[in-house]
């Protein structure tokens, strides 16, 4: 975040008040050079002397200020993390009473963050006194020489005084290549950061020959040998994972945490791709399918639900912006938000807060839900889609659900397994592979995982 704001601010100062300005000061600084020359060659000579001294600084200048300034926006951008944790984080804090924590934390970074300011001041400072200086001490040396000619009538002192007021005019551009090299080494590194972002290659692109144009899928799914591995990792999180759903099957997969229920569905959306073996929709490999395509034919219910700061409406309609308001309204009533959202002031324009902060957990589940039915999608993922609601509105989204599945494959991923006597097949993983397949009664029959994790639920 950072990133967005406090370098793009950087870039965005460098740009007018570095960049526009610095053509105005070359000239000038050039300028004045060749008025000096014209005037008298051997006092320009002492003058340029002052440059020599003035360029040796600049360049160690700028190699020092743009470490430094590398490091106060390395600094600046944990402090608006922190910050943001803070925000976002507040309830945590507060029920653990850290907020003396959570203040000396932010207070410690904060004091690194002025310390590394004050050393950009300080050597600023020092610099350009020290060129201000060297400046100072040639316009004596030039003032000394010059006087002696004057004297010795070998120069007029109307020249003379030309020549001191032209070497003045050298001031201002030298005090503005200070503050120009400054500014520079900051939009330098702030570039460098924001084009560290821009530059990166997302690890999941299409490929060259993919399919660009859209169609509807008929949703018929096959994993052959899929295996994966994060980079991270030193294990596996699917191994030599084979599954084949028919078209407008059910299927649901349950399992310990871990055991790699959402990875595998997070294949099927090419969020990652499978270190061996390949992913199949009617047949075809969906790395031969556009991006576009293959997400806009499944539609994602996550269990980490995120809410945009925008209107009920625009939240729900954001997988298809040119949705009517009936048909928003229908969607609506089917996740049962619909009755929540007509009791607000400004109904569906009612603003929800940042990620949903003036929502419960249940309402934010279903809007997702509902966002996720208005796509009308051939292929259906609930990813734990019902864990934050209650027993009886888990029960109403279910019954509705039960009518959009009809003409669809639906994957439902769930650890309750009260909404699995309706599945074709019900996948049961541990440990990155499929340990047991099959339908309710036949895994209830088999006394496996599946009948250990059922009577724990029903003892409960």
């Amino acid at each position: 975040m950072s990133r967005v704001i406090v370098d793009i601010e950087g870039m965005r100062m460098f740009i007018p008040m570095g960049i526009v300005r610095s053509p105005y000061v070359i000239l000038m600084f050039v300028g004045c050079i060749i008025l000096l020359l014209i005037k008298n060659t051997e006092l320009a000579l002492y003058a340029c002397s002052f440059l020599v001294i003035a360029g040796f600084i600049a360049a160690k200048m700028r190699l020092k200020l743009r470490q430094i300034w590398l490091r106060v926006q390395e600094k600046n951008a944990e402090l608006n993390s922190v910050l943001q944790e803070n925000l976002n984080g507040i309830k945590v804090v507060k029920a653990f009473y850290a907020e003396e924590h959570q203040v000396n934390k932010f207070g410690d970074i904060n004091e690194d963050f002025k310390s590394e300011n004050i050393k950009v001041e300080n050597f600023r400072a020092v610099t350009m006194t020290t060129v201000l200086f060297a400046y100072w001490m040639v316009l004596a040396l030039v003032l000394a020489v010059g006087g002696i000619k004057v004297i010795n009538g070998e120069m007029d002192i109307g020249d003379l005084t030309s020549f001191m007021f032209y070497l003045q005019l050298l001031a201002m551009p030298v005090r503005m290549v200070g503050w120009l090299i400054s500014s520079a080494s900051r939009g330098t590194t702030c570039g460098t950061r924001i084009f560290e972002i821009l530059d990166t290659n997302p690890n999941i692109q299409n490929l060259p020959n993919a399919n660009s144009k859209y169609y509807r899928m008929k949703g018929e799914i096959q994993f052959n040998n899929i295996s994966h591995q994060f980079p991270e990792s030193k294990t596996k999180s699917l191994d030599n994972i084979n599954l084949t759903i028919s078209k407008n099957q059910k299927v649901s997969i349950t399992g310990e945490a871990g055991s790699g229920k959402s990875t595998l569905v997070q294949l099927l959306l090419r969020f990652y791709d499978p270190v061996e073996g390949e992913v199949l929709i009617d047949g075809i490999n969906i790395q031969k399918i556009s991006l576009g395509t293959l997400r806009k034919n499944i539609g994602y219910v996550h269990q980490d639900v995120f809410i945009f700061n925008e209107t009920f409406k625009n939240n729900i309609k954001y997988g298809k912006p040119d949705a009517s308001d009936q048909e928003i309204i229908n969607v609506a009533k089917i996740a049962q938000i619909d009755d929540y959202i007509q009791s607000l002031p400004e109904k569906y324009n009612s603003i929800i807060s940042e990620n949903g902060a003036n929502l419960s957990g249940g309402q934010k589940q279903r809007i997702s839900i509902a966002r996720t039915l208005l796509l009308d999608p051939p292929i259906l993922i609930l990813d734990d889609s019902t864990s934050s609601v209650d027993a009886t509105t888990e029960k109403s989204i279910q019954d509705s659900l039960k009518q959009l599945e009809k003409g669809r494959t639906v994957i439902n991923i769930a650890h309750k397994l009260n909404n699995f006597s309706d599945s074709d097949n019900i996948i049961v993983m541990t440990k990155g592979s499929i340990a047991e397949s099959g339908k309710n009664e036949k895994l209830l029959s088999d006394n496996g995982i599946y009948k250990n994790i059922y009577n724990l639920q029903i003892s409960n």
